[in-house]
């Protein structure tokens, strides 16, 4: 009778109520998800959210980013995010997502699936991140090269964010070499 009802007036909120309080006297949480998903309209599940389990939405879409980024999981109702970031399927053992998630230099990949508190379980969703970040950009000396008849200041433009790595002997530098923090004054 309530199915007929809601051919005849898809937006019976009554109907659907009644459906759902017949599956929930059952305890068939699992039919209660996918009778919404399947028939019910937007304004209907919204009216209804807490007994949907529905894929986590994702922060970030997939894709190449050149810098690194934190991904955020949310879901519209009250439940559990379990994930992984190691590329292997979620489960019921995987980690609570309760934090963004920090994504570096790198090729990941964050599979997650939502359980809602009526312990129905999402698909599982993925999302696929290529994280490259920009070189910095090379820090800017003040002094070009050559011959000068006098000893000489160096001062350097250090970009945002980083270190620069320095030597007076003509070697390359490296990560043991002097951090450069103030002007290097050249001798004869």
């Amino acid at each position: 009778v309530y199915k007929e009802m809601i051919l005849i007036d898809p937006n019976s909120s009554l109907a659907y109520a009644e459906i759902i309080a017949l599956y929930e006297e059952d305890g068939d949480y699992d039919a209660i998800d996918d009778f919404l998903q399947h028939y019910a309209n937007d304004d209907i599940r919204a009216s209804f959210v807490d007994y949907l389990a529905l894929a986590p939405d994702f922060s970030y879409e997939s894709g190449s980013y050149d810098e690194a980024i934190e991904v955020t999981l949310t879901n519209n109702s009250a439940g559990k995010i379990y994930y992984t970031i190691d590329g292997t399927m979620p489960d019921p053992n995987s980690p609570v997502y309760t934090d963004p998630i920090p994504l570096k230099k790198g090729k990941h990949r964050i599979n997650a699936f939502f359980e809602n508190d009526y312990g129905v379980f999402s698909s599982v969703a993925t999302m696929d991140y290529d994280i490259m970040p920009k070189a910095p950009d090379d820090p800017v000396i003040s002094l070009e090269s050559g011959v000068y008849n006098e000893p000489q200041v160096i001062t350097v433009t250090v970009p945002a964010g980083c270190s620069v790595y320095y030597t007076v002997d003509g070697s390359d530098p490296d990560r043991s070499s002097r951090i450069y923090g103030e002007p290097i004054p050249l001798e004869e």
